[in-house]
């Protein structure tokens, strides 16, 4: 009988007591494609939807409509989906991917691949201060290439505040601070508008997929708005796993991230 409570005991306590115990979480997805669309990319694609499931049934939050209507008018919509899913759960150790099942069914002229995965979820033992907030808005969510950006940012207490850039269409290296420029103070406490007066923040259609893609007339970027407590440097440049492992040395509780999706046009589009 005592060995009986000591499972249970054991059970609580992991499923419990201890957040950071990891949870197997099963997603499904679909996809119906044509003959334009090869069956590895749909079933990409698939995958996605899987992964967006998972992370849905582990969380309960869903993504909002406007950052669902940015994610549509872009490159790789599942891909951008997905992100904007993993973001809100940057403290959480996502990982350990299974997959369970990827079938290809035809159905008439179109196919459709169905996956089933498994998805390993950790959640963090570390906790947000809810005292340490912003506001932050982006003057558009839609930019022609020439147009300007700017962000009304207002804290609730003093805070130092990074901005990065990440454009996932760019292999490599694709994270960059534009915010603060060299010698540009980055501490805030009252409401300020960025970038200050004396230079732009200014949208550009990458010229890579001018050329080569000339049917891409539509790209998904984000800003990555990062407040902490304490000045923290960080280097110019990341890819994008660096930098997210960059944050996620930093307590949670010291800091508050703020990731906005916009898209970028070809002029005259």
């Amino acid at each position: 009988m005592k060995m009986k409570y000591w499972i249970l005991y054991i059970f609580i306590y992991f499923s419990v007591i201890n957040p950071g115990f990891a949870k197997k979480i099963i997603g499904n997805g679909e996809y119906t494609f044509g003959p334009s669309i090869s069956k590895n990319d749909g079933c990409l694609e698939a995958l996605m939807k899987a992964r967006i499931d998972a992370i849905r049934r582990y969380s309960g939050i869903r993504i909002s409509s406007e950052e669902i209507e940015v994610c549509q008018e872009g490159l790789d919509k599942m891909s951008c989906m997905y992100h904007s899913h993993q973001w809100s759960h940057i403290e959480d150790n996502i990982g350990g991917e299974k997959i369970l099942k990827r079938e290809v069914k035809s159905k008439g002229e179109f196919d459709i691949c169905v996956v089933k995965i498994k998805l390993n979820i950790k959640k963090s033992k570390q906790r947000l201060d809810p005292a340490f907030d912003f506001t932050v808005a982006l003057n558009s969510r839609s930019f022609t290439e020439g147009n300007n950006l700017y962000l009304d940012l207002k804290p609730n207490q003093p805070m130092y505040i990074n901005i990065f850039q990440w454009q996932p269409y760019r292999k490599g290296i694709n994270v960059r601070k534009i915010f603060p420029t060299k010698n540009e103070g980055n501490f805030f406490k009252a409401q300020g508008r960025i970038p200050k007066k004396g230079y732009n923040f200014e949208a550009t259609f990458p010229e890579e997929l001018s050329y080569k893609r000339k049917e891409i007339d539509t790209v998904v970027e984000r800003l990555m708005i990062v407040a902490t407590k304490e000045n923290i440097k960080f280097m110019d440049q990341y890819t994008y796993s660096d930098f997210r492992s960059r944050l996620i040395e930093i307590k949670a509780n010291k800091k508050r991230l703020k990731p906005i999706a916009y898209t970028i046009s070809k002029f005259g589009e």
